[in-house]
């Protein structure tokens, strides 16, 4: 490390021999002198001088964001408080430079200094300069933080896309746990795209998987809750509509899912025109009669006098499956309008009977249809055929 020496004036103006010698330090940097610099350089720069009895040292400090304005900024720091000032010493990002000064104890006044990445290096350096030098113990000095690594900008966008697509996909499971799917196949649907330009491609692939998930979902929910219901559609005719959609396999389950979500919803949302609250008509209702020309009709007991009656009847297909059909009976028909062509005889299920008209009959009608037409269009297992 450097070190530098002046001989002191060996006599004074009377002859005399012991000489003052000044020491000094800049206060540059206050304590603690190790602290760490957000600047990219540092430098030391020292002044020596005599007059008359005394030989003189001065060190100081300065950073920069270059070597030359750390000197400079170290020369001004010095120049205030000495002459001769000359940098003995720079410093890059991640390194230390420390200085420290000493006269020796010899009666020769002589005074120097010392530098070092380390307060002791610059200590050590300062005492073993010359024999019987007495050096201040405690160097100025400062480190530098070590530079920032270089981002590469390709491996930078890669990591934020990754952390992105991670954040999204959390909050893709929270909309799903929420029943949200229409938000959850949203941040999905995102993340998948930022997890492959995360190369995450595994995790991608499985947002994609609950994309398509929360897609049926979503369809499974406006086919158990829909907006509109066909006069006489079913819950399977509107599932055999989204076959091709293959949410069974996307989300095992999915159709048995549907089913009972519609079960439960329709018998909510049907519960007003039900038999149960309006009062069941079952009585009124004869089982239903073969005629000659091998139709079935249904026909009310004479003692029935409401205006008109609907009657949930179950029809059984070629398989036997039995499922169930609104009909309606004006009294003053006694008998359906409609008869059935059916290989088996249908049954009865429920019936209601009533006097409203308007609009309170059509809300009326529109949900009893909707209760055994779609919601709960299959027939009871006791009125299965075996």
């Amino acid at each position: 490390m450097n070190l530098r020496w002046i001989m002191s004036y060996r006599r004074g103006p009377h002859g005399n021999a012991n000489l003052t010698v000044s020491l000094a330090f800049a206060s540059l940097l206050a304590a603690p002198t190790c602290a760490f610099s957000k600047d990219e350089y540092g430098a030391v720069a020292v002044g020596m001088w005599r007059n008359l009895n005394s030989a003189n040292v001065w060190a100081s400090t300065g950073s920069g964001s270059s070597r030359s304005s750390a000197g400079d900024a170290a020369l001004a720091q010095c120049n205030s408080n000495s002459t001769n000032c000359q940098v003995v010493l720079t410093w890059g990002s991640g390194y230390c430079g420390f200085v420290t000064t000493g006269k020796s104890q010899d009666g020769s006044g002589r005074v120097g200094y010392g530098t070092g990445q380390s307060k002791q290096e610059a200590y050590d350096t300062c005492m073993s300069a010359a024999a019987n030098m007495a050096c201040d113990a405690n160097p100025i000095g400062f480190c530098l933080s070590p530079p920032e690594p270089k981002r590469d900008p390709v491996a930078e966008f890669t990591e934020k896309s990754a952390a992105n697509g991670r954040q999204l996909f959390a909050e893709g499971e929270e909309h799903w746990n929420a029943g949200d799917y229409e938000a959850a196949q949203e941040a999905f649907s995102d993340a998948a795209t930022d997890l492959m330009l995360g190369d995450e491609k595994e995790m991608s692939d499985l947002a994609n998987a609950w994309e398509r998930r929360s897609f049926c979902a979503q369809e499974g929910i406006s086919i158990a809750k829909p907006d509109h219901i066909g006069f006489y559609d079913t819950i399977e005719q509107n599932l055999a509509d989204k076959a091709d959609w293959e949410c069974e396999s996307h989300m095992p389950g999915w159709t048995q899912w549907v089913k009972d979500a519609a079960y439960e919803h329709g018998g909510e949302a049907t519960a007003w025109c039900s038999s149960d609250t309006v009062g069941s008509s079952l009585d009124c209702v004869r089982e239903p009669s073969q005629s000659s020309s091998g139709n079935y009709e249904i026909a009310l007991n004479p003692e029935c006098t409401a205006g008109h009656y609907m009657v949930a009847v179950g029809v059984f297909d070629e398989d036997k499956r039995c499922r169930k059909q609104v009909v309606d009976i004006y009294a003053s028909m006694s008998r359906s309008s409609a008869p059935f062509q059916s290989k088996y005889p249908p049954v009865i299920i429920d019936a209601i009977g009533t006097d409203e008209k308007g609009d309170k009959f059509d809300s009326l009608q529109d949900c009893y249809r909707d209760r055994h037409q779609y919601y709960r269009y299959l027939c009871p297992k006791s009125k299965q055929l075996d």
